[in-house]
């Protein structure tokens, strides 16, 4: 009775408090997963540019690529080009085209180091537009990122200020940011597809180096809500990676210095830091979060340095993921620190698909099972990752690629045999299937071997009849009437 009556404050002491322990878990992930391929589909033959730096799928489905030779459309089958830095109607202003948009109307837009441009898909015609037309080379012509509001104005993240684009009227309006240290100097750490959001209100948050800010149309007013200076005994300057709200029109930012932090009060600027450690204490991979993803149950998903955090808002409760210190991803080695993920998409059955930028590996996290996969990508240096409208994910990559994992509904799997590598001219046939229903194979100079079902007819694994024999090699395979 004693014991009982111990256990029983406990618990109530969790419910009341509204937090849930959870214990941290080492994700080790499974390399390379059946039942997917990657397709490559290289731009003009490698001639394309050094890397893909921008990619979308449009509403009717093609593909966009974007990089220092030009802006590419896929049909699935070839690339037309636009070129760049020609300054006339059938070409680009700017140099390297470093994001792709496509508006409400279908109209696609290009941002490059140097201008916005306007593509006509139906006269093949390029319109562009200076944002800074004082200064050619200025930070504000370098546009990042290019969004468009439920007014119809499109919203500009340049390497400086912030600009709106009336496309009615063709005319900028400016919004200055105090000057900082914007980028990095790595390409692939360039990331600015979280950095914006309209709430329910109409109101648009934009996410920079220098902290949040907020522009409301009701007022015209543009200002910084977040850091404050001396609110909470936070500093002046701080790096926002991203800014989401839940499906109760509460605003989340996953910081640089701050961690998770949920803005209590835009107006003046309070503020709520999330502790994501289950054990309640702060570690220095707690502090930086660099992408969040909010999923249908409402469930907040943040990313840190080798590190995925679960916290339910309206529970408390909350889970803590970590990769391995070292481990391989296929031929790969990686390391947990520079596990810096950069996207999360959803995929089926509440999972997550986890993009790092230049590690060459794409993860697939299945929340529920906690079991993560890992997925190499062809080239190791990769800068983008887009979902199709058929299920299949793309990502942009150094030498011109850009690459397509197909998952989850192909009708074929992978199994490894052992296999010594031949050539043969002679065109016989060596894969049959016997009277009894198997599958067996004839390998040049591996042998003979059948494949193993379970008893719904998907393959399990691989078995051998005949070895190897020296000097034997297998040139056809037949059944006889017996």
């Amino acid at each position: 009775m004693k014991r009982r009556g111990f256990i029983i404050p406990v618990c109530v002491f969790y419910l009341a408090t509204g937090y849930i322990a959870h214990s941290q878990k080492i994700l080790y992930p499974v390399s390379d997963p059946v039942y997917t391929r990657w397709d490559n589909f290289n731009i003009m033959d490698g001639k394309g540019g050094i890397a893909t730096s921008s990619l979308i799928q449009d509403k009717k489905g093609f593909i966009w690529a974007g990089n220092q030779a030009g802006l590419y459309r896929f049909d699935g089958i070839r690339y037309k080009r636009f070129g760049l830095g020609e300054f006339c109607d059938t070409a680009l202003a700017g140099i390297d085209v470093i994001s792709i948009f496509e508006d409400s109307e279908g109209t696609i837009w290009a941002g490059t180091y140097g201008a916005l441009n306007r593509i006509d898909k139906r006269l093949n015609s390029i319109k562009w537009f200076i944002p800074d037309t004082t200064d050619p080379v200025s930070l504000n012509n370098s546009v990042r990122l290019i969004n468009e509001d439920s007014r119809g104005l499109l919203w500009l993240i340049t390497d400086q200020n912030i600009f709106t684009f009336n496309k009615k009227t063709e005319t900028f309006r400016e919004f200055p940011v105090a000057k900082s240290i914007w980028h990095p100097g790595r390409l692939y750490d360039k990331f600015e597809e979280e950095r914006y959001l309209e709430d329910d209100n109409g109101r648009i948050w934009i996410a920079t180096d220098n902290g949040l800010f907020l522009y409301d149309h009701s007022d015209e007013s543009w200002r910084k809500v977040f850091p404050v200076s001396g609110e909470q005994g936070t500093e002046d300057t701080c790096r926002i990676n991203c800014v989401e709200k839940d499906r109760d029109g509460n605003i989340w930012c996953g910081t640089g210095k701050y961690g998770l932090v949920r803005i209590k009060d835009p107006e003046t600027g309070a503020f709520e830091r999330i502790s994501l450690n289950p054990d309640g204490k702060d570690e220095l991979s707690d502090n930086e979060i660099g992408i969040i993803y909010i999923d249908t149950n409402g469930i907040i998903w943040a990313c840190g340095e080798g590190s995925i955090y679960k916290f339910n808002s309206f529970t408390g409760e909350r889970s803590y993921y970590t990769f391995p210190d070292e481990f391989m991803a296929g031929s790969r080695k990686l390391i947990r620190t520079n596990m810096v993920i950069r996207k999360i998409l959803p995929g089926n059955e509440s999972s997550l698909w986890l993009f790092i930028p230049g590690r060459g590996v794409l993860f697939h996290f299945l929340t529920e099972k906690e079991i993560i996969k890992a997925y190499n990508i062809p080239r190791y240096v990769d800068f983008n990752f887009v979902k199709d409208n058929a299920g299949c994910f793309w990502t942009g990559s150094v030498d011109s690629r850009v690459h397509r994992l197909v998952t989850d509904s192909l009708p074929f799997v992978s199994i490894k045999a052992e296999y010594s590598a031949g050539v043969s001219l002679f065109r016989c046939p060596r894969i049959i299937e016997d009277n009894k229903g198997f599958i067996r194979l004839a390998l040049l100079k591996g042998g003979l071997w059948y494949l193993l079902t379970d008893d719904y007819g998907t393959f399990t694994g691989i078995g051998k009849s005949m070895g190897v024999t020296e000097g034997l090699e297998f040139m056809s395979l037949f059944e006889d009437s017996g």
